[in-house]
């Protein structure tokens, strides 16, 4: 199953876990890998087409990990998921690649390893509009297209749209 990506009230992109819908309370709880936090979403709250919009553009397809071998590949211009790291937080902002600064590569346990650095300009969060130099293990290509093909985020849409129609 293909995965998805949630913009979270701090901003910051995290991958769902699971998204769960519950059709008699006519609630949506998005939960996030790795945290034990969760967001519950009420169908009632949205009161306009546009509230109901924005939401549904804090999901996307999930990003991919950017893997070793696909260095070389790698142009500017690129959009990006890329991990920001302030003191101890870390979090996923969007960005943009401006250049690659290859580095030989090693074999480490028999895997091809990249050592190259990536030049991130960031699109958005704390840093927005500076640029930031990291390994590949930062790195997440984008992915376009709808959300939509997760049922629970499209049928909880479904009832919102028909809870404002009312």
């Amino acid at each position: 199953m293909a995965g998805l990506d949630f913009r979270s009230t701090d901003n910051a992109w995290y991958t769902v876990e699971k998204l769960d819908l519950d059709e008699k309370k006519h609630t949506l709880t998005v939960r996030l890998l790795g945290f034990s936090d969760k967001e519950v979403f009420i169908v009632k709250t949205f009161k306009t087409a546009g509230e109901l919009d924005r939401f549904s553009k804090r999901f996307r397809p999930a990003c991919i990990q950017l893997q070793d071998v696909e260095c070389k590949g790698v142009k500017p211009g690129l959009e990006v998921c890329a991990l920001l790291k302030i003191g101890k937080t870390q979090k996923f902002y969007n960005g943009v690649l401006k250049s690659v600064y290859p580095e030989p590569h090693k074999h480490v346990k028999g895997e091809d390893t990249c050592f190259c650095k990536f030049e991130v300009v960031w699109s958005e969060g704390p840093r927005q509009c500076h640029t930031e130099k990291m390994g590949i293990e930062a790195v997440c290509k984008r992915q376009h297209g709808s959300a939509l093909f997760d049922h629970s985020l499209r049928s909880f849409l479904e009832m919102s749209r028909a809870h404002l129609d009312s």
